[in-house]
């Protein structure tokens, strides 16, 4: 009985539905199309200088699992990581179970991108990114994760500009009461 009031009193507007939880700051500053970055092993959240990144301390081996939402469903996308890692270490990339391979991010150049991949997001448009600390002697960051659309022409399609509609708004219709007011006061002494 509560359950059918409650459909009821949203369908009707009468009640709002719950808010979807916000995303952590931290993570949309680092991947502003994520909806959560889950971190294991070495891995941590780090601000350094005003910006934030993800963390791989030395020594030893971590991950962190990005996963994004609200994509358009099984459309191609590009997937650009900016990071950096020490000599002799790399990052293993696996996005959406596919294993992308192992690549050294090089120096530490911010604002670089150093790889990006090309991707289909599921049909219920997410994805993830599974990123890996590997070969030992590891020290690295992941500075962004940034997804956008893979097309040639990114140029968005333009739209019709929508005509008049019946529902204009009060004034109009209080300016057309009126004279259809003055109209039928004006016959009926004219006459």
């Amino acid at each position: 009985m509560k359950a059918s009031i409650l459909a009821v009193a949203l369908a009707l507007g009468l009640v709002s539905a719950p808010a979807l939880a916000a995303v952590d700051p931290t993570i949309s500053e680092i991947c502003p199309a994520c909806t959560s970055i889950v971190l294991a092993g070495n891995a941590r959240f780090q601000a350094t200088g005003g910006r934030d990144f993800i963390d791989f301390k030395p020594q030893s081996s971590g991950s962190a699992l990005a996963t994004f939402a609200g994509l358009s469903p099984s459309t191609p996308y590009f997937i650009d990581i900016v990071g950096q890692n020490s000599n002799g270490a790399n990052f293993d990339f696996v996005l959406n179970t596919t294993d992308q391979g192992k690549f050294n991010l090089g120096g530490f150049a911010i604002d670089q991108v150093d790889v990006t991949f090309s991707f289909t997001s599921t049909s219920g448009g997410a994805g993830s990114l599974l990123i890996t600390s590997v070969d030992g002697n590891f020290e690295g960051k992941i500075d962004s994760i940034g997804v956008r659309l893979n097309c040639a022409d990114c140029t968005p399609t333009p739209t019709a500009v929508p005509g008049p509609t019946g529902g204009v708004g009060v004034i109009p219709l209080i300016a057309a009461l009126a004279g259809f007011g003055w109209y039928s006061r004006r016959r009926r002494y004219a006459a």
